[in-house]
């Protein structure tokens, strides 16, 4: 069991959830846990714009389409994350992310306690205990949640996700369309100005689990605007004090192109997640060849 208290700022949760369901269609489309315009790639570049396709490893719901008078699940979305604590990440199993939110249209509040993640086949799943307030006639922060499943993601086609407050009474229910594992790479507008390869889009978020203890996920793409290709051995993770994480994940780019968002599960050793900026390197040969910050979110 795990177990999250999770409060965030509820602009910057709202503006989340507006932006996955403005990314998802109403048969469960594309959306992502991370706002796709981050303050600036390498050498103070624009980042995303340039690339159409940084939700491409989601599966979201939309939420609703009518005016529900219950507590209803306002949107979530499943993405693939690599395991920053297993020893190969590209061998290993890749991790369910589930980013979600609620509202509440009635006069009483609600708190969920446990969210059911159960792939095809799977009649148990992952439960995992969250304890997150649901205010009346208000929306809830938003939840991230990586779970680790027995089952292989290339053969999983959908993802259940069953919500439950502190009575065991089941408040939402959805399945998703399993998300991709692949990248997907975009040719830059021909009007992007040429560059070195950045990184874009960082986005650095507490996240539950897998497991005990403290977690934080970096979710970012990369782009090269140069007019040959580019290929990157390995990313670098540094928090502001603790233990630098090597992620050995190659990344091939052709000229003038961009790929999706990736993002990585990292356990933290502190008893809190250190405040401040967060830096990935992209490296190449031994050398970083494009680094961007963030701070924690």
């Amino acid at each position: 069991m795990q177990v999250l208290i999770l409060k965030r700022g509820a602009g910057a949760a709202l503006a989340v959830l507006a932006l996955l369901s403005a990314a998802c269609s109403a048969n469960g489309g594309f959306g992502s846990p991370s706002p796709p315009v981050p303050p600036g790639g390498q050498m103070g570049q624009p980042a995303y714009g340039a690339s159409p396709t940084p939700f491409a490893l989601s599966s979201g719901s939309p939420g609703p389409t009518s005016s529900p008078t219950s507590v209803y699940l306002s949107s979530a979305v499943v993405r693939a994350a690599y395991d920053g604590s297993a020893k190969d990440p590209v061998k290993a199993n890749r991790l369910l992310e589930v980013t979600f939110g609620f509202k509440n249209p009635t006069a009483d509040p609600d708190i969920l306690a446990t969210l059911n993640v159960a792939p095809d086949g799977d009649k148990i799943g992952v439960q995992t205990n969250v304890t997150l307030q649901i205010p009346p006639a208000k929306s809830s922060d938003v939840a991230v949640v990586a779970v680790g499943v027995k089952q292989d993601l290339t053969k999983i086609k959908h993802i259940s996700l069953t919500f439950a407050n502190v009575d065991g009474d089941d408040i939402a229910t959805t399945m998703l369309d399993a998300p991709a594992l692949d990248l997907v790479f975009t040719p830059l507008d021909d009007k992007k100005p040429a560059g070195a390869l950045s990184i874009v889009g960082l986005d650095v978020t507490r996240v539950t689990g897998p497991g005990s203890g403290l977690h934080y996920e970096c979710t970012f793409g990369l782009m090269n605007a140069s007019g040959s290709k580019v290929a990157v051995d390995s990313f670098t993770i540094a928090p502001p004090k603790g233990t630098v994480a090597q992620m050995a994940i190659p990344v091939s780019l052709a000229e003038r192109t961009s790929s999706s968002l990736m993002t990585f599960v990292l356990p933290s050793d502190g008893k809190s997640l250190p405040a401040g900026k967060y830096t990935v390197t992209a490296i190449s040969g031994g050398s970083g060849i494009a680094q961007a910050t963030a701070d924690l979110l």
